[in-house]
């Protein structure tokens, strides 16, 4: 039993410190120090001795001092590992009815500290535990994603790294579960979006950069441009000015690959309202609606 448990421990440790040469952010030296150390006292503790469970009245009874039991049946399932008071304390194997494992570290009845918890198939989580949830850092593998990173009392809380299953990922902030804050997001075909993230979307300030070189750096809401930006095409096109709901609308300029320019209002992605529209030495001057000059206005 110990030994499993050491090498469980040594390949997680193992994997973190892969983790963080890759990415300092993702990992504080002070985690894998605490982590490491952890490992040694489990590594080298002396061996415990096994005990006979005593019964009475056909019910098992622990005395205070730790015990090594095997196998014993408990509520929802079995285990294997040290008691104390009766209680899961320290290193051991549960198997519960339904199919899940784990094996690691308990306090009082609870997984707390460090252990690997087989939750179905293609599922698992290894890493840190705090009164029975995932807290601190972990991965979390399922059909769905893969998730390298930290936790708070069972909610990806902090820096972490998340692969979909369309080959999607996010990289940066967490809170309470959520994208929130600094983030890079990269998708399949190429494209990528670096800045800012709120409750799971793109919120704030950010730049996108689609797989055909087009850019945009602005303001986002709901994963749509919106606010002050600029656009940006191959082609030597580029509009800068206010979007709404992903349309340019308000006051803005745009400047068309055959170098004509227009600088003023916009409305559903259309010059409308005042504006002027520069082609070459000849400016057009006047009233648009629905990109149309509609009424011409004298210099």
């Amino acid at each position: 039993m110990g030994s499993t448990c050491s090498e469980l421990l040594g390949k997680s440790l193992c994997f973190k410190a892969q983790v963080q040469a890759k990415d300092q952010n993702t990992l504080s030296t002070l985690q894998l120090t605490n982590l490491c150390r952890r490992y040694h006292d489990l590594k080298y503790s002396k061996s415990i001795p096994k005990s006979n469970v005593i019964w009475v009245l056909n019910k098992p009874y622990f005395p205070s001092d730790k015990l090594w039991v095997q196998n014993i049946s408990m509520e929802n399932g079995t285990y294997t590992g040290e008691l104390v008071n009766s209680q899961k304390q320290g290193i051991g194997i549960f198997n519960w009815n339904d199919g899940k494992i784990y094996k690691g570290q308990w306090e009082k009845n609870v997984q707390c500290g460090y252990g690997k918890m087989k939750l179905g198939e293609n599922k698992v989580y290894e890493g840190e535990w705090k009164d029975g949830v995932y807290h601190g850092f972990g991965v979390l593998i399922t059909p769905d994603l893969k998730y390298v990173g930290d936790w708070k009392y069972g909610k990806r809380d902090g820096k972490g790294h998340e692969t979909l299953s369309d080959k999607s990922s996010y990289e940066g902030s967490f809170v309470d579960g959520e994208k929130n804050g600094q983030g890079s997001l990269f998708f399949p075909d190429g494209a990528r979006y670096i800045g800012d993230f709120k409750s799971d979307r793109i919120c704030g300030f950010g730049i996108y950069y689609w797989k055909d070189n087009k850019k945009y750096e602005g303001y986002w809401h709901n994963n749509k441009k919106h606010g002050k930006g600029l656009m940006k095409w191959p082609d030597g096109q580029y509009y800068e000015g206010n979007f709404v709901n992903n349309l340019k609308e308000g006051f803005g300029t745009y400047v068309f690959s055959n170098r004509k320019k227009y600088t003023g209002e916009w409305k559903n992605d259309k010059m409308h309202g005042n504006g002027e529209l520069l082609n070459r030495n000849e400016i057009s001057k006047g009233l648009w609606e629905n990109g149309i000059l509609i009424k011409q206005t004298k210099e």
